[in-house]
């Protein structure tokens, strides 16, 4: 009881000291906020817990000594050193419990066992999540051959096999499965053989991070399986387990749902209402990304709000007592945030529902800012990492700013008068309904545009997209959105009971939602709806937010309401971040001393993607694809072009019609102002369905579509130009004789896609770089015979395939730098040391990060970008192992290789 005493004791003093510091900071009268403080020193404590990289330990031991502090500063009545203690321990906790969830992992977790090479691998694991199909599109021309359909589950691994038998193992893995989908249950006890590796590591600056995504899920290492067959289920699944039983509930919702509503609205009906977004196309997840209606797609405050106050409606119209329907709505959206995963979103949403009826309950109305603060504290104690995901981020952000949207206007609202009361009740009912209405209209409208402008940096700083369509979507839709949401939970409930109603409700569901993506379909087309952006500086982002949360502290809540003042602030940023990016171009170029060629060659797997800027700030492009599906392609090479802060690229050039050097393509004309797609005359003939497929987006985008060949130039700036080195125009076949003795005969051999391919000489301030495609067989002798006397830096043919002739190449060009834009095969050794020989420095990017190059009068600097960020690289002169270069010194070329991008 003593121990009760004191932290109710604790909680008051923070109590007390909030509202001192309001009261000191603020001439208005504001409630008592200590949640927000504990809350805040927590989130603090973890923020710091990431940068002070302090073993788990010591954090604890700076908790544990604060508190000690605290008990002694309690026992003397020092309430504001006692709060200041009090805090710190919160914090250091905070940080410790962080390092735990984050850095902290078993010394038998499967993790350690994977690298970044596939290795053979046989487990034993219980599913954790159901098997989910990947979303593919095999008649994708862009997707090139071999693509097949795949699904994903998370396990929990129990057993490794070493040798000839079972050792115990922990952790967890994301196992991913080709062809058909296993037909396994969440709880099986499985045994999985396949091939481990880790998640894929960040290759290309801004490019998303997947090995932080799975590491927040606690999960080092991916085990890919060609087939289902490679999975055995060894134990079924016990029925009575929480996990089988709402996945059974699930997917019996999903099967109703595909009975009662059109197949092209089932998917969106499915995420609507069970969060499940794997079936959605790609194209209709854009959509609502572009148009700032995203969140509809997956389960968050907005869905929760409208089931608890539907359910409340209806619990009360059933003649259920206040209290009891209280606890009948708790307990449906508890049982919802579990039905749909209980993502930070979902928790923090439910948790303010439980909140806001437990104070119904005791008849007090709670305080918004304390109970998001609440979520926010338990959201940490369930799993710190989390705080460091956009979407959890975004959500508690919602909330923050509708919270205090809400308070402003409230605050704004002047005592109404009697007079004008006395004329409001003289008015019809419908005329008091309709103005009613279109002063909700209005508030909901004005607090969605708060909403929008908060959240606004920080989606343009990750997803770079800025929508403001979704001003007026958000509002227009929100009312469809919950008929659909009414709709469908009728249809599911109905099932058991009627068919017929069921399906009558399953229209219903239906015809809502083809009127939200109609509607968002509609908008999507509207010219300047959105805008693809590079994004504000991180620091920027940063300083904004800062800003926004001492305006929300330190000023008080009526004058939150100045909409001039808030709305000066906001310009007198922006400007400050324009001025400030200006004055870092100017200090770039003062810096280096003259004008520059930067080239930047993007980590693409199997593929290739160059990105050249010449010393005017024109932009060329010189493929982009990469072997696989076109998302991975796109994500990369979109990533480093925002990076540089491109917006126009003036020559987007296609070597040749293989799907590896373009599928990314039509994804960049979307994003980009693309002013001319460069190709091949041999291209613009070509009958590959990829091929069309290209020149028909360009068509839709209205680019111009350049053919060249030898000879032909592209005059980039007034210092760069690009020489066309091949394909001839007589390249297209040659004469071939017949090797049988017995009828000798010539014929006519079509050269390939790779014997074509586009040859650049890009020249600028006596600096040469020489882009070849897959260039490969007789197509090498024929460039040789017109190729440059020295280049300095040559991308290697064919991702520096053997079939290139690695050692006449590099004889005859002599680069001093040789770019492998692959992960280098099985023959990697023999073309490194071909390219080796004539004192060439040899470096490629498939597997080991993008490059950056720095065309200099007093050298090539060369730049790789890897898990710290960019680092300098120079040439290694021993040359003793098959990696031709070394860490420079951080004093190097620190001050020579170009912006960081």
């Amino acid at each position: 009881m003593q121990f009760f005493s004191r932290a109710l004791r604790a909680y008051r003093n923070v109590q007390r000291f909030s509202q001192q510091y309001v009261e000191r900071v603020a001439d208005s009268d504001r409630p008592n906020i200590p949640m927000v403080v504990v809350a805040m020193s927590l989130c603090c404590g973890v923020l710091v817990g990431r940068i002070v990289l302090l073993p788990w330990g010591v954090w604890w031991l700076m908790a544990t000594g604060a508190l000690g502090l605290w008990y002694g500063v309690f026992q003397q009545r020092r309430n504001h050193h006692e709060v200041a203690l009090l805090l710190v321990s919160i914090g250091c906790m905070g940080a410790a419990w962080d390092v735990m969830r984050w850095r902290l992992f078993e010394t038998n977790d499967i993790g350690w066992m994977a690298s970044d090479t596939p290795s053979p691998i046989a487990i034993e694991a219980r599913v954790r999540t159901a098997p989910r199909n990947l979303p593919t599109n095999q008649n994708d021309p862009l997707s090139g051959e071999g693509m097949r359909d795949s699904s994903d589950m998370l396990v929990e691994v129990i057993k490794v096999r070493h040798k000839n038998q079972w050792i115990d193992s922990a952790g967890r893995a994301t196992v991913i499965v080709n062809g058909q989908k296993p037909a396994v249950e969440v709880g099986s006890l499985i045994q999985i053989f396949g091939r481990i590796l880790q998640p894929q590591e960040v290759f290309n600056p801004g490019e998303y991070n997947f090995r932080e995504r799975a590491r927040t899920q606690r999960s080092l290492a991916i085990v890919r399986c060609h087939a289902a067959s490679c999975i055995v289920e060894k134990q079924s699944a016990s029925f009575w387990t929480l996990a089988g039983m709402l996945e059974k509930v699930r997917r019996w919702g999903t099967s109703v749902i595909n009975q009662h509503v059109a197949l092209d609205r089932a998917p969106l009906a499915s995420a609507l209402l069970l969060g499940s977004r794997e079936s959605i196309p790609r194209e209709d997840t854009e959509v609502f990304l572009v148009t700032g209606t995203i969140h509809i797609l997956s389960i968050s405050g907005l869905h929760v709000g409208i089931l608890a106050c539907a359910l409340f409606r209806l619990f009360q119209m059933g003649a259920l007592p206040r209290t009891g329907a209280l606890a009948a709505v708790s307990l449906c959206t508890g049982a919802y945030m579990l039905l749909v995963g209980a993502e930070p979103p979902v928790i923090r949403a439910t948790l303010l529902v439980w909140i806001a009826c437990l104070g119904a309950f005791l008849g007090r109305r709670p305080l918004g800012a304390n109970s998001l603060a609440i979520a926010v504290v338990i959201v940490v104690l369930w799993h710190p990492p989390e705080l460091f995901r956009i979407s959890t981020q975004l959500s508690f952000l919602s909330t923050g700013i509708l919270i205090a949207a809400a308070t402003a206007i409230r605050a704004g609202q002047k005592e109404p008068d009697p007079l004008l009361q006395l004329i409001e009740r003289s008015h019809s009912y419908g005329w008091r309904w309709m103005r009613k209405m279109f002063r909700s209209g209005i508030e909901i409208v004005a607090m969605g545009a708060c909403i929008w402008v908060a959240a606004a940096p920080m989606v343009a700083l990750l997803f770079h997209v800025v929508s403001p369509i979704g001003l007026l979507l958000n509002p227009l839709i929100a009312p469809f959105v919950a008929l659909a949401m009414g709709f469908g939970f009728i249809c599911l409930l109905l099932t058991p009971l009627s068919t017929s109603l069921a399906g009558l409700f399953g229209w219903l569901c239906e015809a809502s939602l083809d009127v939200v993506e109609r509607t968002v379909s509609v908008a999507a087309n509207i010219p300047g709806a959105y805008m693809w952006t590079s994004g504000p500086s991180a620091w920027w982002v940063i300083g904004w937010y800062l800003l926004v949360g001492f305006l929300a502290w330190r000023i008080s809540t009526k004058f939150l309401g100045n909409v001039k003042y808030l709305s000066v602030t906001l310009v007198a940023w922006i400007v400050v971040g324009f001025a400030i990016d200006g004055m870092g171009d100017s200090l770039s170029k003062l810096r280096h001393g003259e004008p520059i060629m930067h080239a930047i060659v993007a980590s693409m797997g199997h593929g290739c993607g160059i990105c050249i800027e010449t010393p005017q700030g024109r932009c060329l492009v010189y493929d982009a694809g990469r072997l696989g599906a076109p998302g991975a392609a796109k994500r990369a090479m979109c990533a480093v072009l925002w990076s540089r802060g491109i917006r126009r690229i003036d020559h987007l050039v296609v070597s040749h019609a293989d799907t590896d050097h373009f599928n990314a393509v039509p994804e960049i004309v979307e994003r980009f102002d693309v002013r001319q797609l460069v190709v091949s005359h041999q291209m613009l003939s070509s009958e590959s369905a990829a091929v069309k497929k290209l020149l028909e987006h360009a068509s839709e985008h209205r680019i111009e579509v350049r053919a060249v060949r030898f000879g032909d130039v592209l005059r980039l700036d007034s210092m760069t130009v690009a020489n066309v080195l091949h394909p001839l125009p007589t390249f297209s076949s040659e004469m071939i004789q017949s090797n049988d003795p017995q009828s000798p005969q010539t014929y006519r051999r079509k050269s390939s896609d790779n014997e074509e391919s586009l040859v650049l000489s890009i020249e600028s301030c006596s600096r040469r770089l020489l882009l070849t495609g897959d260039l490969e067989g007789p197509a090498v002798h024929s460039v040789l015979a017109r190729l440059p006397t020295s280049c300095d830096v040559l991308l290697a043919p064919h991702h520096g395939s053997r079939t290139s002739l690695p050692p006449l190449l590099a004889e005859h060009s002599v680069p001093k730098w040789v770019v492998v834009s692959g992960v280098g095969g099985a023959t990697w050794n023999e073309v490194f040391d071909a390219y080796s020989r004539t004192g060439a420095n040899v470096v490629k990017t498939g597997d080991e990060g993008a490059l950056e190059i720095a065309f200099e009068r007093s050298g090539i600097f060369l730049r790789r970008y890897g898990r710290s960020g960019w680092k300098n690289l120079m040439p290694d002169p021993l040359k003793s192992v098959p990696t031709a270069y070394r860490d420079a010194p951080d004093e190097s070329i620190a001050t020579r290789s170009g912006s960081e991008g």
